[in-house]
């Protein structure tokens, strides 16, 4: 969740208000709703990785993948009453299962014999079933080859312009086995202790993403990390909220403005409160545009220090419309990711000392966050402001 604190504009009501919003509107970021009805049965497709490196989690006795497997339902029941599951495992293609293949079949071994991951024939999957009322999650270890990252982050592209939102869950297991494609050479070591799986989900409803992700967290409650990647303030109902009924629309007021002869000075206070898995807000870009003329005011970018944001403008006539459009960006990748991500320059290291290997990251992890987050131009955050004339 986001909300803004404005200070120093207030709102009124005046018969001219709508023209002068329809003159801002052609200066007017597109700002894209998010699908938040949750109206109907709500399907969720779950794609688990049916290829051996996720045999290590099944080796052992009982882990959290075990777990996670087994409560899968519940999680998702706990979050739609009206809600529907089908399974599928993957590697090369798309497998579909039935109920009692998952509960069982994806407890042994023997499942995971695929010999290649190609996750983006998942993603193919999903564009053509569509996302009405329809959520995609992957289970998988995540360990990409530089052309399958390529591969991936290629369908993330066209899952962003469809306005789709991706939240990512690392969860750290107990892993007994072999983990395979270690480096470009594609070298395979054995490995015994804790190594995380992941879960990928892709929806136009930002609050499932957020919902399954707090309740994997309530019942697995520790070596859990999540992030989502997207536009997903913008995308959602988080823009600017202010009480009234005119949403977004704020009229400048000589009583708490000081004015000289010839200017208007502005100051303008924003603070996000964002969730735990967002990324952190680092800096905006700010445009003040004069609707009238077409005139740009001000285009400039400004940090954002503990989520606040302090913009100071000036406008000359108080009393036509102007518009504001805000843009936030972040260009920071949270800790756990770069904690996660397998430093490949160790393995002349590991080839000499195979005990040495570092199991518990992921190779290529760090990269992959990385060109996923690029992918929506890092931008996390963006609305207009409309200033109507006094």
């Amino acid at each position: 969740m986001a909300h803004l604190i404005l200070s120093t504009i207030v709102i009124s009501c005046a018969k001219n208000e709508f023209s002068e919003i329809n003159s801002c509107k052609k200066y007017a970021l597109n700002i894209p709703k998010s699908k938040n009805d949750n109206k109907g049965l709500q399907k969720f497709y779950l794609f688990i990785d049916g290829t051996p490196s996720m045999k290590g989690f099944i080796a052992v006795n009982y882990n959290n993948y075990k777990f996670f497997l087994e409560n899968l339902e519940n999680i998702v029941s706990v979050i739609y009453k009206r809600s529907d599951v089908e399974y599928y495992r993957f590697g090369k293609q798309v497998y579909k299962i039935n109920r009692n293949e998952f509960r069982k079949s994806s407890l042994e071994m023997g499942f995971y014999n695929d010999p290649i991951t190609y996750i983006d024939v998942v993603i193919d999957s999903a564009i053509k079933w569509s996302f009405e009322n329809k959520h995609y999650l992957i289970l998988t270890d995540l360990f990409q080859q530089e052309g399958d990252i390529d591969k991936f982050i290629s369908k993330i592209k066209e899952l962003a312009s469809l306005d789709i939102f991706m939240g990512i869950v690392s969860i750290d297991a107990d892993f007994k086995g072999k983990v395979y494609d270690v480096s470009p050479s594609a070298y395979s070591f054995d490995y015994e202790g804790k190594r995380p799986f992941y879960l990928l989900m892709f929806s136009k409803n930002l609050s499932v993403i957020d919902k399954i992700i707090n309740e994997i967290s309530n019942q697995i409650k520790e070596n859990v990390n999540a992030l989502i990647i997207g536009n997903y303030l913008s995308m959602s109902n988080y823009i600017p909220k202010i009480s009234g009924r005119y949403e977004g629309f704020f009229r400048i007021s000589d009583s708490v403005m000081k004015m000289n002869k010839s200017e208007l000075k502005i100051p303008l206070k924003m603070e996000f409160d964002i969730s735990k898995y967002s990324l952190l807000p680092n800096f905006a870009k700010v445009k003040v545009i004069d609707c009238e003329k077409g005139k740009v005011l001000l285009d400039k970018s400004f940090s954002i220090e503990n989520n606040i944001l302090n913009i100071n403008f000036k406008i000359t006539k108080k009393d036509k419309p102007h518009i504001i459009n805000v843009n936030v960006y972040s260009n920071e990748i949270p800790n756990w990711v770069k904690e996660k991500d397998m430093d490949i320059t160790k393995i002349n290291i590991w080839l000499k000392n195979p005990k040495e290997f570092e199991g518990s990251k992921t190779y290529n992890f760090y990269k992959f966050i990385n060109s996923a987050i690029k992918v929506y131009d890092n931008e996390i955050v963006s609305f207009n402001i409309y200033l109507l004339g006094g």
